[in-house]
């Protein structure tokens, strides 16, 4: 076995660069799809809504002073 200051000593072997490197690219798929998933999810929302609806300033609700 070798010992911790001994030159033969490898810090992190290829095998965990690789299973880093696929897990990096794991993340990033699901990343890709859950964002493409919830622009389709708003898309859908934005499209059945009605025209007149669509970011309308509505009515005005007054602020008044809470009794306690």
């Amino acid at each position: 076995m070798p010992r911790v200051d001994s030159k033969k000593t490898v810090a992190l072997s290829d095998r965990v660069w690789r299973d880093l490197a696929g897990l990096g690219v794991e993340a990033l798929a699901i990343g890709l799809a859950f964002s493409l998933i919830l622009a389709l999810a708003v898309f859908v929302v934005v499209r059945g809504a009605p025209p007149e609806n669509f970011a309308s300033p509505g009515t005005a609700t007054p602020i008044t002073a809470a009794t306690v």
